[in-house]
Protein backbone atom coordinates (compact mmCIF):
# COMPACT_ATOMS: atom_id res chain seq x y z
CA UNK A 1 0.00 0.00 0.00
CA UNK A 2 2.48 2.76 0.95
CA UNK A 3 4.63 1.70 -2.18
CA UNK A 4 1.32 2.45 -4.19
CA UNK A 5 1.15 5.81 -2.35
CA UNK A 6 4.80 6.92 -2.55
CA UNK A 7 4.75 9.49 -5.60
CA UNK A 8 2.36 11.92 -3.87
CA UNK A 9 3.02 11.24 -0.33
CA UNK A 10 4.52 14.49 0.65
CA UNK A 11 2.35 16.84 -1.37
CA UNK A 12 -0.62 14.97 0.00
CA UNK A 13 0.69 15.45 3.62
CA UNK A 14 1.87 19.06 2.91
CA UNK A 15 -2.01 20.18 1.59
CA UNK A 16 -3.60 18.54 3.62
CA UNK A 17 -1.87 18.87 7.40
CA UNK A 18 -1.63 22.74 6.15
CA UNK A 19 2.21 22.18 6.75
CA UNK A 20 1.45 21.27 10.25
CA UNK A 21 3.41 17.90 10.02
CA UNK A 22 6.39 20.24 9.17
CA UNK A 23 5.99 21.95 12.54
CA UNK A 24 5.10 18.68 14.35
CA UNK A 25 8.55 17.50 12.67
CA UNK A 26 10.65 20.21 13.97
CA UNK A 27 8.93 20.23 17.81
CA UNK A 28 10.17 16.45 17.54
CA UNK A 29 13.87 17.26 16.88
CA UNK A 30 13.98 19.37 19.09
CA UNK A 31 13.42 16.25 21.41
CA UNK A 32 16.30 14.56 19.87
CA UNK A 33 18.82 16.86 20.13
CA UNK A 34 18.51 17.63 23.72
CA UNK A 35 20.98 14.96 24.38
CA UNK A 36 24.23 14.11 22.10
CA UNK A 37 24.12 11.37 19.39
CA UNK A 38 26.39 9.17 18.08
CA UNK A 39 24.08 7.32 15.89
CA UNK A 40 20.76 7.90 15.53
CA UNK A 41 17.69 5.31 13.86
CA UNK A 42 14.66 7.09 11.88
CA UNK A 43 12.41 3.90 11.98
CA UNK A 44 9.91 3.96 9.51
CA UNK A 45 11.64 6.56 7.55
CA UNK A 46 9.11 6.96 4.95
CA UNK A 47 10.32 9.39 2.14
CA UNK A 48 12.96 10.63 4.31
CA UNK A 49 11.64 14.14 5.85
CA UNK A 50 12.70 12.91 9.30
CA UNK A 51 16.17 11.78 8.46
CA UNK A 52 16.76 15.41 6.14
CA UNK A 53 15.86 17.00 9.49
CA UNK A 54 18.89 15.18 11.65
CA UNK A 55 21.00 15.95 8.48
CA UNK A 56 20.14 19.62 8.48
CA UNK A 57 21.40 19.77 12.25
CA UNK A 58 24.88 18.71 11.59
CA UNK A 59 26.39 17.85 14.82
CA UNK A 60 27.97 14.40 13.45
CA UNK A 61 26.02 12.11 14.90
CA UNK A 62 25.41 9.11 12.13
CA UNK A 63 22.07 8.72 10.57
CA UNK A 64 20.23 5.49 9.08
CA UNK A 65 16.53 5.27 8.01
CA UNK A 66 14.89 2.23 7.64
CA UNK A 67 11.59 0.98 6.17
CA UNK A 68 9.90 -1.72 5.21
CA UNK A 69 8.57 -0.18 1.75
CA UNK A 70 11.08 -0.51 -0.68
CA UNK A 71 9.14 2.27 -2.76
CA UNK A 72 9.06 5.31 0.13
CA UNK A 73 13.23 4.49 0.92
CA UNK A 74 13.78 5.08 -3.04
CA UNK A 75 12.05 8.86 -2.45
CA UNK A 76 14.12 8.99 0.64
CA UNK A 77 17.35 8.13 -1.54
CA UNK A 78 16.48 10.95 -4.11
CA UNK A 79 16.39 13.55 -1.38
CA UNK A 80 19.76 12.21 0.03
CA UNK A 81 21.57 12.63 -3.37
CA UNK A 82 20.27 16.20 -3.64
CA UNK A 83 21.32 17.09 -0.60
CA UNK A 84 24.98 15.42 -1.21
CA UNK A 85 24.44 12.88 1.47
CA UNK A 86 25.39 9.36 0.21
CA UNK A 87 27.03 8.52 3.21
CA UNK A 88 23.99 7.74 5.30
CA UNK A 89 22.58 4.46 4.68
CA UNK A 90 19.11 3.53 3.79
CA UNK A 91 17.72 0.08 5.60
CA UNK A 92 14.59 -2.25 3.94
CA UNK A 93 13.78 -3.59 7.31
CA UNK A 94 11.23 -5.04 9.38
CA UNK A 95 10.68 -2.85 13.08
CA UNK A 96 10.05 -6.14 14.87
CA UNK A 97 13.15 -7.74 13.46
CA UNK A 98 15.69 -5.12 13.38
CA UNK A 99 18.97 -5.35 11.70
CA UNK A 100 21.17 -3.37 14.12
CA UNK A 101 23.26 -4.96 16.85
CA UNK A 102 22.36 -4.54 20.79
CA UNK A 103 23.10 -0.99 22.46
CA UNK A 104 24.36 0.42 18.81
CA UNK A 105 21.57 3.39 18.73
CA UNK A 106 21.80 6.45 20.65
CA UNK A 107 18.52 7.94 19.73
CA UNK A 108 14.78 6.30 17.50
CA UNK A 109 12.74 8.43 16.05
CA UNK A 110 9.33 7.35 14.45
CA UNK A 111 6.95 9.51 13.29
CA UNK A 112 4.06 8.73 11.59
CA UNK A 113 4.80 4.95 11.20
CA UNK A 114 4.00 3.48 14.70
CA UNK A 115 -0.15 2.82 13.97
CA UNK A 116 1.27 0.98 11.26
CA UNK A 117 3.16 -1.70 13.07
CA UNK A 118 1.57 -5.35 12.94
CA UNK A 119 3.36 -6.50 15.95
CA UNK A 120 3.76 -3.22 18.03
CA UNK A 121 5.03 -4.92 21.33
CA UNK A 122 7.55 -7.07 19.60
CA UNK A 123 9.04 -3.83 17.78
CA UNK A 124 8.93 -1.66 21.30
CA UNK A 125 11.03 -4.90 22.56
CA UNK A 126 13.47 -4.89 19.29
CA UNK A 127 13.84 -1.10 19.57
CA UNK A 128 14.82 -1.17 23.11
CA UNK A 129 17.15 -4.06 22.72
CA UNK A 130 19.25 -1.77 20.08
CA UNK A 131 19.53 1.58 22.57
CA UNK A 132 22.14 1.98 24.56
CA UNK A 133 21.84 2.54 28.58
CA UNK A 134 20.27 6.00 28.60
CA UNK A 135 19.26 6.70 24.64
CA UNK A 136 15.89 7.47 24.14
CA UNK A 137 12.88 6.58 21.45
CA UNK A 138 10.92 9.53 20.36
CA UNK A 139 7.93 8.72 18.46
CA UNK A 140 5.43 11.33 16.69
CA UNK A 141 1.91 9.83 15.87
CA UNK A 142 -1.41 11.04 15.04
CA UNK A 143 -4.05 10.61 17.72
CA UNK A 144 -7.75 11.98 18.30
CA UNK A 145 -8.22 15.13 20.59
CA UNK A 146 -10.15 14.82 24.02
CA UNK A 147 -12.23 17.91 23.29
CA UNK A 148 -15.38 16.77 22.83
CA UNK A 149 -15.75 19.85 19.75
CA UNK A 150 -12.57 19.87 18.41
CA UNK A 151 -12.55 16.04 17.82
CA UNK A 152 -15.60 16.40 16.27
CA UNK A 153 -14.56 18.55 13.61
CA UNK A 154 -11.54 16.83 13.36
CA UNK A 155 -12.88 13.21 12.64
CA UNK A 156 -15.65 14.98 10.30
CA UNK A 157 -12.37 16.81 8.23
CA UNK A 158 -10.86 13.24 8.44
CA UNK A 159 -13.52 10.94 7.65
CA UNK A 160 -15.52 13.21 4.80
CA UNK A 161 -12.96 15.50 3.53
CA UNK A 162 -9.15 14.89 3.61
CA UNK A 163 -9.72 11.48 3.34
CA UNK A 164 -12.05 11.46 -0.29
CA UNK A 165 -9.84 14.30 -1.32
CA UNK A 166 -6.37 12.60 -1.04
CA UNK A 167 -7.77 9.48 -2.25
CA UNK A 168 -8.44 11.24 -5.54
CA UNK A 169 -5.04 12.77 -5.55
CA UNK A 170 -3.37 10.26 -5.06
CA UNK A 171 -5.94 7.87 -6.98
CA UNK A 172 -5.55 5.18 -4.37
CA UNK A 173 -8.54 5.72 -2.64
CA UNK A 174 -8.55 2.49 -0.21
CA UNK A 175 -5.00 3.22 0.96
CA UNK A 176 -6.42 6.98 2.44
CA UNK A 177 -9.26 4.72 3.82
CA UNK A 178 -6.94 2.38 5.83
CA UNK A 179 -5.13 5.43 6.99
CA UNK A 180 -8.09 6.98 8.40
CA UNK A 181 -9.03 3.77 9.80
CA UNK A 182 -5.32 2.97 11.54
CA UNK A 183 -6.05 6.77 12.87
CA UNK A 184 -9.08 6.01 14.74
CA UNK A 185 -8.00 2.70 15.68
CA UNK A 186 -4.60 3.38 17.31
CA UNK A 187 -4.98 3.30 21.14
CA UNK A 188 -4.44 6.68 23.17
CA UNK A 189 -1.61 7.56 24.51
CA UNK A 190 -2.02 6.31 28.40
CA UNK A 191 -1.93 2.94 26.16
CA UNK A 192 0.99 3.25 24.22
CA UNK A 193 2.77 4.72 27.26
CA UNK A 194 1.95 1.65 28.99
CA UNK A 195 3.39 -0.78 25.79
CA UNK A 196 6.47 1.25 26.43
CA UNK A 197 6.57 0.76 30.15
CA UNK A 198 6.09 -2.96 29.08
CA UNK A 199 9.27 -2.95 26.90
CA UNK A 200 11.29 -1.69 29.77
CA UNK A 201 11.08 1.78 29.15
CA UNK A 202 11.20 4.49 31.61
CA UNK A 203 10.46 7.48 32.20
CA UNK A 204 7.74 7.86 29.36
CA UNK A 205 5.97 11.18 28.82
CA UNK A 206 3.26 11.91 26.03
CA UNK A 207 2.59 15.40 25.02
CA UNK A 208 -0.33 16.24 23.09
CA UNK A 209 0.73 18.62 19.75
CA UNK A 210 -2.09 21.23 18.17
CA UNK A 211 -4.87 20.77 20.81
CA UNK A 212 -4.19 16.64 20.92
CA UNK A 213 -4.02 16.10 17.10
CA UNK A 214 -0.56 14.64 17.26
CA UNK A 215 1.10 13.47 20.25
CA UNK A 216 4.66 13.32 20.83
CA UNK A 217 5.75 10.66 22.78
CA UNK A 218 9.83 10.73 24.58
CA UNK A 219 10.89 7.04 26.10
CA UNK A 220 14.38 6.36 27.53
CA UNK A 221 16.21 3.26 28.19
CA UNK A 222 17.83 3.71 31.55
CA UNK A 223 18.97 0.11 31.92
Amino acid sequence: MFDAIARRYDLINRIFSFRQDAVWRKAMLQIVFKDENRVILDLATGTGEVLLGILKHDDGSRAFGADLSFSMLQGAQRKLKKKGAEKELLVQADAATLCFADHSIDTVTIAFGIRNFAQLSESLEDIFRILRPGGKLVILEFSLPKNFLIRWVYLFYFRYLMTPAAGKLSRQAEAYKYLDRSVEAFPEPNIICGHLHTAGFDPVEAKPLTFGVATLYTARRNK
